[in-house]
This record gives C-alpha cells, sequence and structure tokens, in this order.
C-alpha cells in the first residue's frame, strides 16, 4: 500500500480545537441548527466548550465512512460557505449531503470513480460536490416503491403530485437534491409535511433531463401557519417587527438542484398552468390561500 493510500485518522479533539469555534460562529448563521444548538446566535459569552462539541459531533453524523475521513471537508466546507455569503443549511448537510456522501464513499470503494473527481478535497463547494457526484450512475440500484401520493392537478404541461408519505417524496424526487427526498440521510419530509404539503411538479415537456420542482406554501411562525392578515397583524403587535423579521418562515420554490426559483419564473416556465395549480390547491388546502397570495 503507498504511503498516500493510509487514511488519516479522526480526532475529534483536534477538530474542536482547529475548527470547533469557526463553525459555532458559521451556525450562529444557520436557523437549522437551532433546535440543536439553542439560540447560539443570542450568546454574547464565550460559548460553552460542550456546544462546540456537540456542534462538532453533529457534523461528524452526516460522515459516512467508518472512521470520519470526510468529517473535517464536512465541516471545513460548511464554514467557508457560511464565511463567504449564504452557505448550506444544516439540515441539507444532514440530509442531501449526507445521502451523496454515502454513495460517493461506494463509489470510490469500487473505483467507479476515477482521480481526481475521487478526491473529496478537491471540491470546494457542497454543490460542485452534489453536482458532481450526481453524475454517476446509484452504486446499488433497486427497485423505489412509489409510497403514498395525490395527484392534484394535471393538464398537458404539468403533472403536480403531492407525496403523503417519505417513501413518495424519495421516489418522485428521485435525482434531486432535495432533503425531503435523502434516501441514506436524515430525510426532512416529516418536518415540512408537518406545516404544509409539498407539491412536487412535474413538467411534461421538460426542457433539461431531470427537471423538477417542489414548491412549499407557508407563512409561519414556529409550527403556526399565519392564515390571514388578521393573524399576521396580531403576530406583529404580540411579537414585534424584528421578531417577525427574524423568525417568520415563507415559501421556498426549489428546482430539482435544491436551486430557488420565485413564481414569477414558474408562472412564465409553465403559463397559465400555475394559476390553474394556485387554485386548485386552494380549493383543497384553503389554509394555504393568504401564503399562495403573499407570492403571486
Amino acid at each position: 500500500m503507498k504511503a498516500s493510500e493510509f487514511l488519516i485518522e479522526y480526532n475529534q479533539d483536534i477538530t474542536v480545537q482547529k475548527l470547533g469555534s469557526a463553525l459555532l460562529q458559521a451556525a450562529k448563521k444557520d436557523r437549522t441548527t437551532y433546535n440543536i444548538l439553542g439560540r447560539i446566535k443570542d450568546m454574547k459569552n464565550e460559548p460553552d466548550p460542550r456546544t462546540i462539541i456537540l456542534a462538532v459531533r453533529m457534523f461528524a453524523g452526516a460522515d459516512p465512512t467508518e472512521n470520519n475521513q470526510y468529517t473535517e471537508w464536512i465541516i471545513r466546507t460548511y464554514i467557508r460557505e457560511w464565511n463567504t455569503g449564504r452557505g448550506t443549511k444544516f439540515e441539507d448537510v444532514a440530509s442531501t449531503v449526507q445521502d451523496y456522501l454515502e454513495k460517493f464513499y461506494k463509489l470510490n470503494r469500487r473505483k467507479m470513480i476515477k482521480p481526481p473527481a475521487n478526491d473529496i478535497n478537491r471540491y470546494r463547494t457542497f454543490k460542485e460536490f452534489l453536482n458532481t457526484v450526481g453524475q454517476y450512475p446509484n452504486p446499488d440500484p433497486t427497485e423505489k416503491e412509489k409510497g403514498r401520493a395525490t395527484e392534484i392537478y394535471q393538464d398537458n404541461s404539468i403533472r403536480v403530485i403531492v407525496p403523503e408519505d417519505q417513501t413518495a417524496a424519495c421516489y418522485y424526487g428521485q435525482g434531486t437534491q432535495w432533503c425531503t427526498a435523502a434516501t441514506r440521510g436524515n430525510n426532512m419530509f416529516d418536518s415540512y409535511n408537518d406545516l404544509a404539503p409539498l407539491f412536487i411538479v412535474l413538467p411534461l415537456k421538460p426542457k433539461h433531463v431531470g427537471e423538477k420542482y417542489q414548491l412549499h406554501f407557508v407563512y409561519s411562525l414556529g409550527n403556526k401557519l399565519i392564515t390571514s392578515e388578521d393573524a399576521y397583524l396580531e403576530a406583529y403587535h404580540e411579537y414585534g417587527e424584528d421578531y417577525l423579521i427574524n423568525n417568520l418562515e415563507e415559501s421556498q420554490f426549489m428546482d430539482e438542484h435544491d436551486d430557488r426559483v420565485n413564481m414569477r419564473y414558474l408562472h412564465s416556465r409553465f403559463g397559465a398552468s400555475m394559476s390553474n395549480l394556485e387554485n386548485a390547491i386552494i380549493a383543497k388546502y384553503p389554509e394555504l390561500e393568504f401564503a399562495i397570495n403573499q407570492d403571486r
């Protein structure tokens, strides 16, 4: 075995010392770490060392290798992204990134990725990594179950599916980078679906291979949907403007690469089909009308 093939043993203490503080600073900008690390954004004193260790362990949990050989890359990439702009959310690291890391690990072990693409450290962003690994075949192809889903709308332009369980979210999300379609990592379907249904738009005449969109119409504080202007004003007076700015969750519309698109683009792409879809959603889920109107 060549010297370069020896794996460096992962050492949590060294990682904490080298990257712990920077990781916590990056995590302060990421809402999806709050439930695990608490509201670290509001910390004014030196962080508790136990919180730093917890943060490092969180990200180590996304590493599928037996000896944590990808952990430092995961943490360094997360820090780099948040230090240079809006980074990848932890919920996506623990779902989609973990999903692709396991695929990458298996492909590497079977020598199905040629150098230099097989070197994890060559990837400077998670998106670059996901886009590259996504071009390779699944090392363990299996026939997927469809799960439970409902077709809410179809015309000659689009077909729209509402997944009712995680299995369906994975089936109809195949080929995407959505955290709700992760099959190996921490799938986030339940987290989103508990608040409002997800709508998967399947173009019947796609512009490119794999074109899909996932829509999540929400206007909420915490786990409570805001369903009217009166409810919004009530929350505004109760919590104040700053609280709403920092905690209001708004709708998300994502393409297959998990990049944001807006309703203006979708209306331009699909024309009257999008307006008809919105009306079909309101007819079945009237509680979403307020959120849909915010994005029209």
